[in-house]
């Protein structure tokens, strides 16, 4: 998977040697990447060296302005396993990261079996390895967003949203208030079916739109595409290739109802539905009140 991932990104830096930002979806390093100190720092040199490799040939080691953004699986120092993206500069550094903060259920995690004891949590946890063959372990992390510089443009923030974080308004909006100038979704859509995937590309439409910022979403096998601040898509790979994409960021610094009232406007959607219907209900119970007080029709009025 890594050479693949590679030869395309090569091939596209050849036909691009301009670019900046080399991305890579959810989960594409492959194996197990182990952090040695906090993000920003070296990791250790297993994961150096692995990261090296391919960031090497892709210009990133040696220039000061490229930079790779890869997802990765990460074990920390606490020994929990994240479901990370990490932002790979000259000699391997981790110059920035972030991880996924809202978890699949039972995909990632197993809700609850953390609180029970210890003999349950282990008859739990062999039963669903005897049913998928492993015990989704991860944990929740934290996502910063993550500042880009690039040279004769400025510095840049980058809101990372990580698989399905992204058809949720808090998350995108979340990241946006830290001060993100681009969202970036990095997924692995490849448990996904087609008419799904279609469905969160509709939904990060949604989140261009409700946070006036530009969405760059990388998958493995799904709609990568290039979204402006108005939902619109400006690049898109079609679906099924293996391809690379490459496209120019519309930055979009305009602010949004969405942003200033959340969640606000939906809270009194579903209130006036709620009043709507109990209206309803109550104006037919009066009905049906007001017609039983009155006396059947007789026959001689046919």
């Amino acid at each position: 998977m890594l050479n693949g991932q590679l030869a395309q990104s090569l091939e596209g830096l050849r036909l691009h040697p301009g670019t900046d930002l080399v991305v890579w979806a959810e989960t594409m390093f492959p194996g197990e990447l182990r952090e040695a100190s906090p993000a920003g720092a070296s990791p250790d040199p297993e994961t150096r060296t692995r990261l090296l490799r391919a960031a090497d040939p892709m210009g990133v080691a040696g220039t000061a302005s490229r930079r790779f953004l890869t997802g990765a699986v990460v074990r920390g120092r606490d020994r929990e396993k994240r479901n990370a993206a990490l932002l790979v500069g000259p000699g391997g550094r981790v110059e920035a990261r972030f991880d996924k903060v809202h978890l699949t259920p039972f995909g990632e995690f197993v809700p609850l079996t953390r609180r029970l004891p210890e003999a349950m949590r282990r008859g739990i946890e062999d039963g669903i390895r005897s049913f998928v063959g492993f015990v989704p372990d991860l944990v929740p992390g934290s996502a910063a967003p993550v500042p880009l510089a690039v040279p004769g443009r400025g510095t840049f923030s980058l809101g990372g949203l990580v698989c399905y974080e992204v058809i949720f308004p808090g998350p995108a909006r979340d990241r946006v208030r830290d001060g993100a100038d681009i969202l970036v979704n990095l997924s692995n859509y490849a448990w996904y079916g087609a008419g799904m995937r279609e469905q969160v590309l509709d939904m990060t439409r949604i989140r261009a739109v409700e946070c006036r910022r530009p969405v760059v979403v990388a998958t493995n096998d799904g709609p990568t595409a290039v979204l402006d601040g108005n939902g619109d898509v400006r690049e898109r790979l079609p679906e099924g290739e293996a391809g690379v994409l490459a496209a120019a960021v519309p930055l979009d610094g305009r602010g949004s109802l969405s942003m200033r009232v959340g969640d606000l406007l939906a809270w009194l959607a579903a209130a006036a539905a709620l009043l709507g219907a109990a209206g309803g209900r109550a104006a037919g119970r009066r009905r049906g009140a007001a017609e039983g007080g009155r006396a059947p029709p007789s026959l001689k009025n046919y």
